[in-house]
């Protein structure tokens, strides 16, 4: 995972699988991409799955950043995690 904040948005890549044992660290990222104040974009063109930790962490990110009146995007996610996100609940971040 890297979180780039160095130009007008905060771009977090998120890359492999994401799942429990990533979860701190994907927090950390979340965490300092609200404080950034940018809008903010997660790409998924290297992500393999995301797991329930990993889109109840995203969920937050995303209602913190537009609680803030800031964009907020998914771009490349893939078919398979698009898919679990819906199962799970969680396809609004996606939106």
């Amino acid at each position: 995972m890297i979180l780039d904040d160095s130009s007008s948005n905060c771009l977090i890549q998120l890359t492999g699988v994401v799942a429990s044992a990533e979860a701190r660290e994907l927090h950390t990222i979340a965490t300092s991409a609200v404080k950034a104040a940018k809008p903010v974009v997660v790409s998924c063109s290297e992500t393999e799955r995301l797991d329930s930790s990993a889109l109840q962490i995203l969920w937050a990110l995303a209602s913190e950043v537009r609680a803030n009146e800031l964009p907020f995007r998914v771009e490349n996610a893939s078919p398979a995690v698009l898919a679990y996100a819906k199962l799970a609940g969680f396809s609004d971040i996606f939106a």
